[in-house]
């Protein structure tokens, strides 16, 4: 059994039998839902789905001395259990700006050609990565160490002997 929780824009990602499927719950504005909590927790959504004009997120940590924004996040976060079986391969947990470029399908593809067995070693996933990441034209600096790392972790966890 895989146990997860998130709140915010962290996504996972779990290949089942080379199938993306989605194990977490993404906490932004444009979610009817949370956008009703957050406006009737007293905050205002901007039409570009910004709380208060600082964030997208809904439920967040780190805004506690924020009073604008104290009262209207949630900490609370989704919790998610979900049975493994044989035939799942990998778990890939990532930001918004990550999947802002990359989707499900194709993010799978590539760990899934990074984690062939000649290319198992660490050193080899960090190296590699940054390259194929940067194969679809973006702007470097909203791509984080933070993101690469996100992506590289969930592959090491699952490949780790």
């Amino acid at each position: 059994m895989l146990h997860v929780a998130n709140i915010g824009s962290v996504t996972a990602i779990l290949s089942r039998d080379g199938v993306p499927k989605k194990i977490t719950y993404t906490h932004t504005a444009s979610d009817k839902a949370e956008r009703e909590r957050v406006i009737s927790n007293g905050a205002a959504v901007s039409s570009s789905g910004q709380v208060n004009c600082v964030t997208t997120v809904t439920r967040a940590l780190g805004f506690h001395g924020d009073v604008s924004l104290r009262h209207s996040l949630s900490q609370k976060p989704y919790c998610n259990s979900v049975p493994l079986f044989a035939s799942d391969e990998f778990l890939i947990i990532a930001n918004a700006t990550f999947w802002k470029y990359l989707g499900p399908t194709e993010a799978c593809n590539m760990c899934k050609s990074l984690l062939a067995p000649s290319l198992r070693k660490l050193i080899h996933i960090f190296t590699t990565l940054p390259n194929e990441v940067r194969r679809k034209p973006c702007p470097t600096p909203q791509l984080s160490t933070t993101t690469l790392w996100s992506l590289t972790l969930g592959t090491i966890l699952k490949t780790a002997p």
